[in-house]
C-alpha cells in the first residue's frame, strides 16, 4: 500500500511543474534498442502515439497501474497485439515498469514527458 501511495504522491507532485520533463521528449522521440532489436519512437503527432499517451496520463492507472486490455478499452480499433507492443515500446523507452511480477504496469518515476507533451494536441 505505501508503494501505491508513493506512486500517487509523485505524481501530483509532477502536476505543479511541466517544464521539468522537455530534456526528456528527446529520448522518447527516438528509437530504442533491446536485445539488438529496435523499438520505433514514439511521435505524439500519431494518433495512436497520442491517444497512448492520453490513456497512461490518467490519474487512475497511478496507484493501481494498468494493463494491456485497459489500453484497449480507452483506445478504439486497438488489437491485442498492438496493445503489447505498445506496452514494450514504453518499457524499452523507459516510461513505464512492471509492477512486482504481477501484468500490471505502471509510470516509471521520469514519466513527466508525457504530462508536459499531452497539451501539443
Amino acid at each position: 500500500m505505501n508503494a501505491a501511495n508513493e506512486r500517487y504522491l509523485v505524481y501530483m507532485a509532477e502536476i505543479d511543474n511541466p517544464s521539468a520533463g522537455f530534456k526528456d521528449i528527446d529520448k522518447m522521440s527516438s528509437p530504442a534498442k533491446d536485445q539488438g532489436r529496435s523499438f520505433r519512437s514514439f511521435n505524439l503527432f500519431q494518433k495512436k502515439d497520442y491517444q497512448l499517451f492520453l490513456t497512461i496520463g490518467r490519474g487512475e492507472w497511478s496507484v493501481s497501474g494498468f494493463r494491456a486490455a485497459d489500453l484497449r478499452a480507452h483506445i478504439s480499433d486497438l488489437s491485442p497485439s498492438q496493445s503489447s507492443y505498445f506496452l514494450k515500446r514504453l518499457r524499452i523507452h523507459g516510461l513505464i515498469k512492471k509492477i512486482g511480477r504481477r501484468i500490471l504496469d505502471c509510470c516509471a518515476k521520469n514519466t513527466r514527458i508525457y504530462r508536459c507533451a499531452i497539451p501539443l494536441y
